[in-house]
């Protein structure tokens, strides 16, 4: 047997039979959306409730093959062996798949155990050859599921107010499904050193290692990052298990003076700390200062008005959650300055092989985003940059086409800036993954060529 999931809402499933498998069988269609039609000479009280209620289509009569109309399931769910054979060949010669309440290896498949919680599913399947013990297996797992999300989860966070805000983004999604989070603030090493740039640090994962800790420990169950400062390769025994809604990933040129980059006077002072940023914006003009900036974003605006500096350039999902504006705040193109690996997207960590982690990831996880964090973080990885590399990455997927552009620039040591990209199918994990390595290639290629 092959496990798959069926979409049933607005579909037909046709059940034959009124009895007691019948009403279960339809209950659990009605759950999925389904629409329903019963074939019978009676039906059940329940059933007949149903019909009365109009919420299935009920015909009191003995089954014939016509009944079968426009069926996406068939459900043969009487007590009468040779009527479901019979309506086994009719569902076949249809081409449609059918289940055999009285004969699990006539149909086409079986229908397992479900325990539901909001968007968890978990199902228990015995080919239809033990119900009962898939029914108790069900049930035990189903109070196990609901005794440790009853319980509150601990959530690691840096304690800035754009971490917090984005903390409680997460906690919001996840309380909206019935999980109920608290915090534990961390410090990490990023947040104690303030008068040094990140690459004098001496690491790349300086927002991260702390929360790491706390979840090895056992004082978190899982932890909220900005996803562009987790490094490209994660320790063994951890794990992101969902990447959540991604925000605008661009830059963001924020002055209250001058109404554009291009507009700010030789010689003005812009202030950034990060490598990738200033290598890409020193391409474009490298008549102006580019000058260390430290602090949150509060910090950075702060400094901008008290014009230490004539610009500053931000990350566009920061400001934006935090709801911070400069007079002047112009998003750069991605094309024009590519942004971090993962800028704007919310990384979702846990101990590697928690069970918590799926149901994380059944709660949080946006596919599209996921994808295309993949592609950029692989990028990275085969590139062998962490977040203080001047590199950027950026990935998006085609709504229409369902493509992905991969599109990255790295600044090389001349002070020139490499640029590429690259399109493809990206449907899954694997295909996003090597758009990115693809892209690390040619970019690997090109590095050779000047060297010989």
């Amino acid at each position: 047997m092959y496990p798959i999931a069926v979409n049933m809402r607005g579909r037909l499933a046709v059940v034959i039979g009124g009895g007691a498998i019948a009403e279960r069988k339809i209950a659990a269609l009605l759950d999925a959306g389904a629409m329903v039609r019963v074939v019978a000479p009676s039906l059940t009280p329940v059933l007949v409730q149903l019909s009365d209620e109009r919420r299935i289509d009920s015909k009191r009569k003995t089954f014939e093959a016509g009944d079968l109309e426009g069926a996406s399931l068939v459900f043969a769910a009487t007590d009468d062996d040779t009527v479901n054979a019979a309506v086994v060949a009719a569902a076949r010669a249809r081409g449609v798949f059918v289940n055999d309440a009285s004969q699990a290896e006539r149909g086409d498949f079986s229908t397992p155990a479900v325990h539901r919680r909001n968007s968890l599913t978990i199902a228990v399947d015995t080919s239809g050859t033990s119900p009962a013990v898939a029914r108790l297996v069900r049930e035990r797992i189903g109070a196990l599921v609901e005794h440790s999300l009853s319980e509150t989860l601990v959530c690691a966070s840096r304690a800035s107010r754009l971490a917090m805000t984005q903390t409680r983004l997460v906690m919001a999604k996840l309380a909206r499904s019935g999980i109920a989070s608290t915090v534990v603030n961390i410090t990490t090493k990023g947040d104690q050193v303030q008068d040094r740039a990140i690459t004098a640090i001496g690491t790349d994962n300086v927002f991260v290692r702390e929360l790491e800790l706390a979840l090895r420990d056992r004082r978190a169950d899982y932890a909220v990052h900005s996803c562009k400062d987790l490094p490209s390769t994660l320790p063994d025994d951890m794990e992101i298990v969902a990447i959540v809604e991604r925000a605008d990933p661009r830059d963001v040129f924020c002055s209250d003076r001058f109404e554009s980059f291009d507009a700010l006077p030789s010689g003005a002072r812009v202030g950034t700390s990060s490598p990738r940023r200033r290598a890409q914006l020193a391409a474009m003009r490298g008549d102006l200062e580019y000058v260390t900036i430290r602090g949150n974003v509060d910090t950075r605006l702060r400094k901008l008005a008290e014009r230490e500096f004539d610009a500053i350039v931000l990350a566009a999902a920061g400001i934006d959650r935090l709801g911070e504006r400069a007079r002047y705040s112009v998003p750069f193109a991605t094309e024009r300055l590519v942004p971090a690996a993962a800028q704007g997207a919310l990384a979702v960590e846990t101990r590697r092989d928690d069970p918590l982690g799926a149901i994380l990831r059944s709660t949080l996880n946006d596919t599209n985003a996921e994808l295309e964090v993949l592609a950029e973080r692989a990028f990275m990885r085969t590139m062998r940059g962490g977040c203080a590399a001047p590199i950027g990455a950026n990935a998006v997927i085609d709504a229409a086409s369902g493509s992905m552009l991969v599109r990255a620039a790295v600044g090389l040591d001349d002070g020139q800036v490499q640029r590429a990209e690259c399109r493809g199918e990206a449907s899954s994990v694997a295909e996003a993954e090597d758009l990115g390595t693809a892209l690390a290639a040619e970019f690997a290629r090109a590095s050779l060529e000047r060297t010989t």
